[in-house]
Order: C-alpha cells, then sequence, then structure tokens
C-alpha cells in the first residue's frame, strides 16, 4: 500500500501516521509520503499527487491467492478478502473478524470473533485427495466439507429465521447510506392534506438538490400514486411523508422496525417522540419487495448544516432528529439512533439516545374510573 498525506492539511496527517504504525505493526508491506504542498487537503487536485501513487504501485503484484488471510469489518458491505468472507454478523456495531489459514492436504484452520457465519471459496487445487476440506472452527472438531456447485463452503450455524423474518445479508446490510448504492426513486407522498402533501413536496426537492449536489446527479422523483409493481421491482424507495399521506409508505408502515405517525414516532420498547417538531430516517428492506431498500424520510430536512459532500455520510439504520445541528458534527441532533439487528428488528443495546427520551402519554386503566 502507499499513502500521502499533506503536513497542512487542515485534519492533521495523525490519521494517516496512525494508518501506517498499524501496517508496519504487522508487518504489511507500505510506504508514506507527507506533502508539505500549501494546497494542504486538497494535494489531489495536483497531478504529482497521483503520479506517485501509480508510480509506487505499478511495478508491485499482490498475490492472489494467500494461504493465510486475516480480515476485520464493521458491516457485510465489506465483508471479506481473497477465498474468505463473513456472511452473518453476530452484534452490528462491533468489528467482525477472521483468520482463515489453508494448509497442504486441505485443511483448513479458522478463527472468528462476532462473525455469526461465513463462506470460503478456495482455490479447488488446496482439497484434499477426494477434492474435501477438513475445517476447524474455532478450535471444533473438523468438518469434512466439500465446496457447492458455485466453489463455496458455507459455514452457518445460525437457527432457521423465523417465518416473515428478514435478515441483513452482504446485499442488503445498510445503513442509509447504503440505498444509494442501488437504483432508486424518490417517491413524495399526496395523499394527505394539502399541508402535508405541500411539505412533502418540499422535502422530496430537497433532497434531490442535496443528491445533485452530493452526488452530481438527479435523483428521479415520482408522485405515491405513480409507483407501479415493476418500480417496486426494480428500484430502491426513498419515501417522503407519513402513512397517512403517502399511500406507498401506507401500505408498509405496520411491518417497519418502528412506527411513525401523524402524532408519534415510536420504538418497539415503548420509547417515543412527537411527529411534529422532529425528523425521521429509517432504512430497512421493502416488506412489499424484501430484495429491495425503503429509506423513510419524514418531518424535518436532514443536515441543513452539512457540507454538500457529506450530506449523507453519517446516518446509522435510524435516526430520529431536531432541526438544531450539533456543532462538531454538523449532522441534525439527534434524539435517538442506531443500528437494527441482524433480523432488521430493534434493539435498545444497539441505540443511542442523546437526551431521555420524552414518557409515553398515559393510557387510562378501564377499570379504574375518575
Amino acid at each position: 500500500s502507499y499513502s500521502q498525506h499533506a503536513t497542512r492539511c487542515f485534519l492533521g496527517p495523525v490519521h494517516t501516521r496512525e494508518m501506517v504504525a498499524k501496517l508496519a505493526a504487522v508487518g504489511a508491506p507500505h510506504e508514506t509520503f507527507e506533502d508539505p504542498s500549501e494546497l494542504g487537503h486538497y494535494i489531489y487536485w495536483r497531478p504529482e499527487c497521483w503520479r506517485r501513487a501509480f508510480e509506487h504501485l505499478a511495478g508491485k503484484i499482490r498475490n492472489p491467492r494467500p494461504r493465510h488471510v486475516r480480515y476485520t469489518t464493521y458491516s457485510l458491505r465489506h465483508a471479506g478478502a481473497y477465498w474468505a468472507a463473513i456472511e452473518a454478523i453476530e452484534t452490528w456495531g462491533a468489528p467482525a473478524s477472521f483468520e482463515a489459514r489453508c494448509e497442504d492436504g486441505g485443511r483448513i484452520a479458522l478463527t472468528t470473533t462476532n462473525a455469526a457465519a461465513l463462506s470460503l471459496c478456495p482455490p479447488p487445487e488446496w482439497a484434499g485427495p477426494d477434492g474435501t476440506f477438513a475445517v476447524t472452527w474455532n478450535g471444533a472438531a473438523a468438518r469434512t466439507l466439500k465446496p457447492g456447485a458455485d466453489g463455496k463452503i458455507l459455514l452457518d450455524d445460525r437457527q432457521a429465521a423465523p417465518a416473515g423474518v428478514v435478515r441483513k445479508t452482504r446485499q442488503l446490510c445498510g445503513p442509509a447510506a447504503d440505498v444509494f448504492n442501488f437504483p432508486f426513486v424518490v417517491v413524495r407522498g399526496t395523499a394527505g392534506t394539502e399541508a402535508e402533501n405541500a411539505v412533502n413536496a418540499d422535502l422530496a426537492a430537497r433532497f434531490a438538490e442535496d443528491w445533485r449536489l452530493y452526488a452530481e446527479g438527479e435523483a428521479r422523483i415520482l408522485a405515491d400514486h405513480e409507483v407501479t409493481d415493476a418500480v417496486i421491482r426494480d428500484y430502491g424507495l426513498v419515501l417522503v411523508g407519513l402513512p397517512e399521506s403517502n399511500t406507498v409508505l401506507g401500505r408498509i408502515a405496520g411491518r417497519l422496525p418502528l412506527r411513525l405517525s401523524r402524532e408519534r414516532i415510536e420504538l418497539p420498547d415503548g420509547k417515543s417522540f412527537p411527529t411534529a417538531g422532529h425528523g425521521l430516517l429509517m432504512t430497512c428492506p421493502n416488506p412489499l419487495r424484501p430484495d429491495r431498500y425503503v429509506l423513510v424520510y419524514a418531518g424535518l430536512p436532514w443536515g441543513e448544516s452539512c457540507g454538500r459532500n457529506h450530506k449523507f455520510d453519517r446516518i446509522p439504520d435510524y435516526i430520529v432528529f431536531a432541526r438544531d445541528p450539533l456543532p462538531t458534527m454538523e449532522t441534525n441532533r439527534f434524539l435517538a439512533a442506531g443500528l437494527f439487528d441482524g433480523n432488521w428488528r430493534y434493539d435498545p443495546t444497539l441505540a443511542d439516545f442523546a437526551t431521555a427520551p420524552p414518557a409515553p402519554p398515559a393510557v387510562p386503566d378501564p377499570a379504574v374510573r375518575p
């Protein structure tokens, strides 16, 4: 690897120095360069920055099939390297890692942390004489396994998912920005009051303008009544509005991890927030098409204080937010934010609360007469 950082960068080169130290600690071949250019953070505007990197790397060839692989990740979007990958993370928000080593005769020693399932795809010539591999996982007795037609060995000790449960996968794992790694359309609600429809139209237009500045692309906006079965099949949906004002969101609202209505944003453990004066962003699989995302966008606009090139960088699976920004982050102040678990369900241990959430409204006991 080759790294470079400007000594005059407003971030300072400390991050690159830390990275280089970690590379050195594991014996990884690397070189680094600290550029004294007056451009600072923007040294990549000059061709010599790129020339240094490509000239350094052009003569080097990586081993395409190392027998020893070590890898750590926080997301299934970046699941593995070479011939091994993590297919399920036990606890989201914590690092998941593996170390895999293949010896002669098809013997594979595998150690993992926070990984519930893995796939191995070792070259067939590494197998034993009968085409099988003897896999030892975290010291347990070796399993004799033969790759499938796709060349993969799947290790998965999880119980079968309950009916109707959609698991996080390498294809759909969140967080919110992962929606934009696939084709999507913006769906504005038109079924509410005149005021609600106007808010939805404004929020959809704001999103499209934010997207144009962030990604230099044009976001396609559809009215909810324009969403066909083909659109649901082919696109992720950014659903703008409330279940009462967006007919597509209304169809699926009861099957989403959090509850949303004109009155409140509710978490499954009873915590709730008034919808008025707050915003919600929430990502999960579309119940109408579980291999596609929905991103619910309701209430306040997100990221009015964010720089345009970081507008959608820091959104987790869900966030309930206020209008005012966090000074150090430039994002909106959050009330509740977090990741869903591996089954796309709310888990309070994966949630953060800026302050104690407001108490839910008292429910009168029908057995007690006033």
